[in-house]
């Protein structure tokens, strides 16, 4: 599997509070047909845990999956998946969280622009960080 800086949601975001992943991608308009890196609708994406989620109580983590026609996530912006909540307990670095059926894709009918959405609830989390690409594949190995 090839990994791609322009194909990265988040490289190690620290996430302790509901917040966007720091990347978007661009996956051109709705009707691109060329071949370049990071257009690919329909692809899964992959999560990694590189740093152990901790929190005073139990918090979750939820990972939603948003696009929109605008850059600033703010025009026609619509949510295509929901995980479901994992606790803490399984936050744990070098985990894939695909073991906790975090498997979300990007849709074929996305709009332009993607991100994720990282909801906590019961938290904060006082620590925690993890990466999250847009794959055709799944890797090797976890965790770094």
């Amino acid at each position: 599997m090839i990994l791609s800086k322009q194909d990265e949601f988040s490289d190690r975001q620290v996430i302790t509070v509901t917040a966007s992943s720091v990347n978007q991608l661009d996956m051109g308009p709705p009707a691109y047909t060329g071949n370049s890196v990071g257009t690919d609708r329909g692809g899964q994406i992959f999560f990694d845990v590189f740093a152990d989620f901790t929190a005073a109580g139990a918090a979750t983590l939820q990972v939603s999956v948003r696009s929109a026609d605008t850059a600033d996530m703010v025009t026609g912006v619509q949510i295509h998946a929901t995980s479901p909540a994992i606790a803490v307990a399984d936050l744990k670095k070098g985990n894939s969280l695909r073991s906790k059926n975090l498997m979300l894709r990007v849709p074929e009918n996305a709009k332009r622009y993607v991100d994720l959405v990282y909801t906590v609830a019961n938290g904060p989390f006082t620590a925690g960080a993890l990466s999250a690409r847009l794959t055709n594949g799944l890797p090797n190995s976890v965790g770094a």
